[in-house]
């Protein structure tokens, strides 16, 4: 078989989901559920929105914001694409970047 005739099937799962503004448990749960659903209907790569924590501008935010790695969000969706997807990307400036591993391991920043 050749490059040419080989081909793999790639499916991304895009995740709408309500984010409740300052309620970073509930936020974490729903999307884990949501992670879950989409890879056990075959998606590779589960794309979330963003600021699914806490919201965009609820003041809960300064207080609760966690830190990359090691926040709660942070572990709870690292452990999530573990069990499920496996990688993650993370968004800064105007790039994205993959910088997990295989088991939901971090490779580093880029920019720290």
């Amino acid at each position: 078989m050749t490059a040419q005739n080989q081909t793999r099937e790639f499916k991304l799962a895009l995740v709408q989901m309500y984010v409740t503004p300052g309620d970073l448990l509930k936020n974490l749960s729903h999307a884990t559920q949501l992670i879950t659903e989409a890879a056990a209907g075959g998606a590779n790569v589960v794309l979330l929105p963003e600021v699914i924590d806490l919201g965009w501008t609820h003041p809960s935010a300064k207080e609760l914001a966690g830190i990359i790695p090691g926040g709660k969000a942070f572990n709870t969706l690292a452990n999530a694409a573990k069990k499920q997807c496996q990688d993650l990307l993370e968004m800064h400036r105007l790039f994205t970047y993959h910088r997990s591993r295989r088991k939901g391991r971090i490779n580093g920043s880029l920019w720290r």
